[in-house]
């Protein structure tokens, strides 16, 4: 009988920070590859966890595949513009 395949654990650290926003280059594809293996582990692969740091415990926490897929399939709101530096600067 072949060895069972070692679990992969999937850091969403940074996909989790960033939901609700809209992706951009390393999230975009972070947020495409833990979808794919988010929908096979809900289809039945025992070999993958996922995970993200949560900083107020120090801690990385487990989160479930469901979790996961939310999490990259959050709805994206229109991205907020910084108010623009003033042309002028005040000297003490």
């Amino acid at each position: 009988m072949p060895d069972p395949l070692p679990t992969l654990y999937v850091d969403l650290t940074t996909a989790f920070q960033e939901r609700g926003r809209i992706a951009h280059g390393t999230v975009r594809v972070e947020r495409e590859l833990v979808g794919a293996l988010a929908a096979r582990a809900i289809a039945g692969r025992d070999d993958l966890a996922f995970c993200r740091f949560d900083a107020a415990a120090h801690r990385f926490v487990a989160m479930s595949a469901a979790e996961a897929l939310a999490v990259v399939q959050a709805p994206t709101g229109a991205e907020r513009r910084r108010a623009p530096r003033p042309a002028w600067r005040s000297h003490p």
